[in-house]
């Protein structure tokens, strides 16, 4: 997992911008599922900690 947000964070194509709108979206997706009792899906939430590595990688450069 780390490789692959070390990867994300360091590609210029991706803007700090669309990595919070895909934490954001991600993050709906997680709470829609809470709010109706369903289970919360891995790859989901594997997603969304990816993403926020690789903007606290982006932060720490």
């Amino acid at each position: 997992m780390l490789n692959t947000a070390k990867r994300v964070a360091e590609d210029a194509a991706i803007t700090v911008p669309q990595i919070e709108a895909v934490i954001a979206s991600l993050d709906e997706s997680l709470l829609i599922a809470e709010k109706g009792c369903k289970p919360v899906p891995l790859l989901t939430y594997r997603s969304k900690r990816i993403f926020e590595i690789a903007l606290a990688l982006r932060d720490a450069a």
